[in-house]
């Protein structure tokens, strides 16, 4: 089902399916790779924590209700619950699909990184550009074995930050 509705927004936001083309390099150095599926973990723990705290709210408000109208609260309490799952369900569709159209594709001589379905950002960093990379871990981050590889690059002053596993 995650496939059907996959392809038909791929379809609708006109976004590409396949991987992006090969950056400049030889053809024998080219590698593909995917993040890690640990990051996919973390985005749907932090999702997960972000929904409990609107189920807290929503309880409240039931709660708040039910206090002055029986009725009426019930029904409220219906229809968050309602919103509440429609939320989850598709909070965790948008951070699947960020996660399937994520691509890192490096040669010998460059990167190149596509992420996004909104918005497509696809970035081509040539490694004779690069001036320093770091690899950047926070608690969480460490928890799951991902980590964050900073690039600088020379003259544009662009930092690129994939998520690495």
């Amino acid at each position: 089902m995650y496939e059907a509705f996959k392809e038909f927004f791929l379809h609708l936001f006109c976004a590409p399916s396949e991987p992006p083309t090969a950056p400049a390099g030889t053809h024998g150095s080219l590698r593909i790779f995917r993040a890690s599926g640990r990051f996919l973990d973390y985005q749907v723990i932090f999702l997960t924590l972000v929904m409990v705290v609107l189920a807290g709210v929503f309880l409240i408000l039931a709660g708040l209700v039910i206090a002055q109208n029986a009725l009426l609260g019930g029904v409220l309490a219906f229809w968050l619950i309602f919103l509440w799952i429609l939320l989850f369900m598709a909070g965790w569709f948008i951070i699947r699909l960020e996660y399937d159209m994520r691509y890192y594709i490096v040669t010998d001589r460059s990167l190149r990184i596509r992420r996004g379905v909104w918005t497509i950002v696809e970035q081509t960093l040539s490694f004779i550009n690069i001036q320093n990379i770091s690899v950047e871990q926070g608690p969480l981050e460490r928890f799951f074995g991902i980590s964050r590889i900073v690039v600088d690059t020379a003259g544009g002053g662009v930092v690129v930050q994939p998520q690495q596993g």
